[in-house]
C-alpha cells in the first residue's frame, strides 16, 4: 500500500509537491532545497508535473522559492510553459465572451465552473491552471437550442470512439441518442480550430454515479463572476469545493491539480459556510467523497481545516482511506481490478466508498443502467427499452467470463 511517507522519499515527487503549497520557510522547504542542491531527475520530474498538469505550478513554486537551485535552461522552458498556458486560458476567455454574449442574447441561463472558472476566481495568477475545455451548465430545456447556437459558429458534437459504429462518422443512433441524455451529463462540441472544446452540461456525473447533487439548489446558489469586462454565474465556493472533489473520484483521481484546486478554494474564500456544505454533501450522497477530498489536500500540501469544519471532515484519515487516491496519484501504471474494469466499474470512485449503500448503489447501477456504447458493444437494437436493463448483467458478466477465460488461455499460452 502506498503511503505518505514513500511518497516524500521519492525525490521528483517531493519538489513537484512543495511547489503546489503556500510559499513558508518550513522544513519541507528546507528539504526541497537540499534535493535540488544534490540533484534531481529533471526528466521525470517534468514528466510527472506535466502528466497532471502542473507544468505552470512547477515554474511558478521554483521561481518563487527555489531559483537560485534550477538550471538557467530548465527555467527557460518552464517560462516558455507558463507562457503558453497563459495565451491558452487568455483564448479561453475570448472563447467564453463570445459563447456567453450568444446564450445571454438569447436568454439562456448558464453557469461557468470547473477549470476555466477555477483559473479565474481562486489561483493566484490566471495562467497557473491548466485545463482543456469551457465548461458550462444549462437547464436541460435550454439545451438543444443552445447546442444550435454553437453550432451556428462553427462548433460541432463529437463523441468518443467506442460510441461510433463508423468511427470516421461523428454520428449515434437514434436509440443510442435517447439513452446518450438519459445517461450522460454532458455534450462536447468542438471547434474547427480543434483548440477549445466546449462541454455543456445538464448535470455534474453521468446518472450511474449517486453522487450528483439537486440542481435547482446548485442554481439557487449561484454566485457573479466578473473578469474582462464580462459578468457571468458560476458556482457558489461550496459547490465549487463539492464540484472538485465528485469530479476527482469520478475521474479515478488521475490528477494532482484536483489537490490544488480544493486547496486554492479553501484558502482563497473568506466565509466558508460548512453548515451548508455538509447539507449540500449530504444531500448529493457525498460525503465521503468530499472528506477524502480534503484530507489528500490536507495531508499532501497542509490545506488546512479549520475547526468550524464538520468532525467527520476534521478527524485524521487512515491510510487506507487515503491509499486509493495516492494510489491513482502516483503509480498510475498499476492496473486496477480486472473484475472491476471488465464489469465497467470506476475502482477508485468504488473503494473511496468503502463499504456503504452507496457503495453498493452504484455498482447496482453501473451494472444496470444501458450506456450508449452497448449498442456497439453487444450489437443490441433495443438499448432504449426498459429490458436490457433486466438483461444487461448478464451480458456483461458473460462478456467478462469470455475476455478473463481468453486472456488466461493467451497467457498460459506465452508460457508454453
Amino acid at each position: 500500500m502506498l503511503t505518505l511517507d514513500s511518497i516524500r522519499k521519492n525525490a521528483e515527487w517531493s519538489v513537484v509537491i512543495t511547489c503546489l503549497r503556500q510559499p513558508s520557510d518550513n522544513a519541507e522547504a528546507d528539504r526541497c532545497r537540499e534535493l535540488l542542491h544534490s540533484g534531481v531527475d529533471w526528466e521525470a520530474l517534468f514528466e510527472f508535473a506535466n502528466l497532471h498538469d502542473l507544468l505552470p505550478m512547477l515554474f511558478w513554486g521554483l521561481d518563487r522559492m527555489f531559483a537560485a537551485y534550477v538550471p538557467s535552461a530548465t527555467m527557460e522552458l518552464l517560462s516558455d510553459h507558463f507562457q503558453a498556458n497563459h495565451l491558452r486560458n487568455r483564448l479561453a476567455a475570448d472563447v467564453f465572451q463570445t459563447c456567453h454574449n450568444i446564450l445571454r442574447s438569447e436568454n439562456i441561463p448558464h453557469i461557468v465552473f470547473k477549470g476555466f472558472a477555477l483559473s479565474s476566481t481562486v489561483y493566484e495568477h490566471p495562467a497557473l491552471r491548466q485545463f482543456g475545455d469551457i465548461d458550462l451548465l444549462l437547464h436541460p430545456d435550454h439545451l438543444d437550442r443552445a447546442c444550435h447556437l454553437c453550432e451556428d459558429i462553427g462548433y460541432s458534437r463529437i463523441y468518443p470512439q467506442f460510441m461510433l459504429r463508423n468511427p470516421l462518422i461523428q454520428q449515434l443512433s437514434p436509440k443510442q441518442l435517447i439513452v446518450y441524455e438519459n445517461y450522460y451529463h454532458e455534450f462536447t462540441l468542438q471547434s474547427r480550430d480543434e483548440l477549445m472544446p466546449l462541454d455543456l452540461h445538464w448535470r455534474w456525473s453521468p446518472r450511474m454515479y449517486p453522487s450528483d447533487p439537486d440542481l435547482s439548489t446548485v442554481w439557487n446558489e449561484a454566485t457573479p463572476l466578473s473578469f474582462g469586462g464580462v459578468s457571468a454565474l458560476t458556482l457558489s465556493a461550496e459547490h465549487q469545493l463539492l464540484n472538485v472533489c465528485i469530479h476527482a473520484a469520478r475521474d479515478r483521481w488521475k490528477q494532482l491539480k484536483w489537490v490544488v484546486d480544493i486547496d486554492r478554494i479553501l484558502r482563497s474564500t473568506g466565509a466558508f459556510d460548512w453548515e451548508r456544505l455538509q447539507h449540500f454533501a449530504k444531500a448529493s450522497r457525498a460525503e465521503r467523497i468530499l472528506r477524502i477530498g480534503i484530507q489528500v489536500a490536507h495531508h499532501l500540501i497542509e490545506t488546512p481545516i479549520p475547526p468550524e469544519a464538520p468532525k467527520y471532515v476534521r478527524k485524521k484519515a487512515r491510510q487506507r482511506d487515503l491509499a486509493p487516491v495516492l494510489s491513482a496519484l502516483f503509480l498510475p501504471e498499476k492496473q486496477p481490478s480486472r473484475t472491476l474494469r471488465c464489469l465497467g466499474i470506476n475502482e477508485v470512485y468504488f473503494r473511496i466508498h468503502g463499504m456503504s449503500l452507496h457503495q453498493i448503489q452504484y455498482f447496482l447501477q453501473a451494472l444496470i443502467m444501458p450506456r450508449p456504447a452497448d449498442e456497439v458493444t453487444f450489437n443490441v437494437p433495443w438499448i432504449d427499452q426498459p429490458l436490457w436493463k433486466l438483461y444487461r448483467p448478464v451480458r456483461v458478466v458473460k462478456s467478462c467470463i469470455r475476455r478473463m477465460h481468453i486472456s488466461r488461455n493467451n497467457g498460459e499460452t506465452q508460457k508454453d
